[in-house]
């Protein structure tokens, strides 16, 4: 999933709908300015939740395109979105690593 993250990043950035890593992350990802950044660097695996808002995001844009005439622009957002909702279906039945988190009373809790 985050090949695909990084092409619907470059694609948004070629049509002008973000203008950097940062605004990627806090207006298209709905997190912190450095989140894209850190996925990448971790090679994290993104939060499903995060890329489920991503493709709400996604077809809204698409709908604001369409209203402007822009098809060019529209056809990309419409592939990107197909793809990321694929692979959000696998990602969601896919089992993932559980998280370790330490409580403040240092006990652990699997998710």
């Amino acid at each position: 999933m985050n090949e695909l993250l990084k092409e619907i990043y470059k694609s948004l950035k070629n049509i002008n709908l973000t203008r950097s890593g940062n605004h990627f992350s806090t207006e298209w990802l709905g997190r912190s300015s450095r989140h894209y950044s850190w996925v990448l660097a971790t090679d994290h695996l993104p939060a499903l939740d995060m890329m489920l808002g991503l493709y709400v995001r996604l077809n809204k844009q698409a709908d604001k395109l369409k209203v402007d005439g822009d098809n060019k622009n529209i056809e990309l957002l419409d592939d990107i979105t197909k793809r990321l909702w694929a692979d959000l279906i696998d990602e969601s039945v896919r089992k993932r690593p559980h998280t370790l988190r330490v409580k403040s009373d240092h006990s652990h809790t699997i998710e």
